[in-house]
């Protein structure tokens, strides 16, 4: 019991899992939010490992014919349920977690569209544009302008590192002609009908403003 609860309390069986899911774009929290990461691996921690007991009694308790969850744990014991604990981690990261937390998120989400509630966010405006991007959309082209309406560059959004606050472009250059001017996109950006592959992101810390056009190839 002091090992299972030594595991959860330093995160371990959780880490995995948050490091999957935000690849994914799942879960994403920001320096802003270090007790909503410290709770989230806390929560999968607990999770985790809970299962994991529970999945190697069932199979300890059918190979070696013993009472399920003894007081103690040989060697033996904890060596196998460590590899099952990697092992139904990897799983539950893999295939589980997502689809559920996706529901968890949808749910949340249309009782805040339904009630007109703000949606907060705990990564950067541009995390979660292409975070929410519809998927019927592949590619997302933007132009950056900045407080004085200034072109400053555009491209297509290949990566973005929130951390160190840059943005990675590919394709073209604005400057390959002309640079594009503010009323000129921003009249682009009111003539499409599809709110749904629109978008504009204010930095106000930074004075820029990033307008997103989404494109099916």
């Amino acid at each position: 019991m002091e090992l299972f609860i030594l595991l959860i309390t330093t995160g371990i069986p959780g880490m995995f899992s948050y490091w999957y899911l935000s690849q994914l774009g799942i879960v994403n929290h920001n320096t802003d939010s270090k007790d909503d990461k410290v709770l989230v691996i806390a929560a999968l921690s607990l999770f985790n490992m809970l299962i994991s007991v529970f999945v190697y009694e069932m199979i300890a308790s059918c190979l070696f014919k013993r009472p399920f969850l003894v007081d103690g744990y040989t060697r033996l014991d904890i060596f196998l349920l460590f590899i099952t604990a990697v092992l139904t981690t990897f799983l539950l990261s893999r295939c589980v977690y997502p689809s559920a937390l996706k529901k968890v998120q949808k749910s949340i989400l249309r009782y805040q569209n339904n009630e007109n509630i703000p949606i907060p966010s705990n990564g950067t405006g541009l995390e979660e544009l292409m975070r929410d991007r519809p998927k019927e959309f592949t590619t997302t082209f933007i132009y950056i302008f900045d407080f004085d309406n200034k072109f400053i560059e555009s491209g297509g959004l290949y990566a973005i590192n929130s951390k160190r606050h840059e943005i990675i472009l590919h394709g073209d250059s604005g400057y390959t002609r002309d640079p594009y001017y503010f009323q000129e996109v921003l009249s682009d950006y009111n003539k499409r009908e599809d709110h749904k592959s629109r978008k504009i992101f204010i930095d106000y810390e930074r004075k820029i403003k990033i307008f997103a056009f989404h494109f099916i190839d």
